[in-house]
């Protein structure tokens, strides 16, 4: 009998706590998000915190230009590749990476960094880059209200507000 009651005592704790969890996760002003797919054999997954647009202006303002940025909110945006691929043509090997951008008008730095556990871009130490490319964006005709990545095509993809890019993958 107290056997039950324990595990009883136990199960409800838990419901409560995921409960708590994914309430805490739909209030979050900038969402945690996630894809994955796999090309080759490699299986890739992006996370990252999703913030709106909220009639805020956003490049060049929230976002400034030619400083680094964790493409996101919250912790840096996060890449895992569980083999080597290609980004663009430049070989990255396995393993999880946070993910940066340079923003500049036409043109951004695409840089991917062996810590994986930043929050933000406070700790963010740039002998600690694996991989640098040029990325050109490209003005979008959809809005999207919230930032966000997305596999498609053999390519990873950015999008938020009428800002694009892709990143070929092989």
């Amino acid at each position: 009998m107290i056997k039950q009651i324990v595990f009883a005592f136990f199960a409800i704790a838990l419901a409560i706590t995921n409960t708590s969890c994914d309430e805490k996760e739909k209030e979050r002003p900038s969402p945690l998000r996630s894809d994955s797919t796999t090309i080759d054999s490699s299986n890739l997954k992006i996370e990252f915190g999703s913030p709106a647009v909220r009639e805020r202006a956003i490049w060049g303002e929230l976002v400034p230009f030619d400083k680094i940025w964790r493409t996101g909110a919250n912790e840096a945006t996060r890449l895992t590749t569980t083999k080597g691929i290609k980004i663009n043509g430049v070989t990255l090997d396995s393993g999880k990476y946070s993910l940066f951008t340079i923003p500049r008008e036409d043109e951004w730095t695409l840089i991917l960094n062996e810590n994986h556990k930043l929050w933000g871009t406070s700790d963010y130490d740039s002998t600690l880059d694996v991989l640098r490319v040029n990325i050109l964006t490209r003005q979008t005709k959809e809005f999207s209200e919230r930032l966000k990545f997305y596999f498609e095509d053999d390519s990873l993809k950015f999008h938020w507000k009428n800002l694009g890019f892709s990143l070929s993958l092989e």
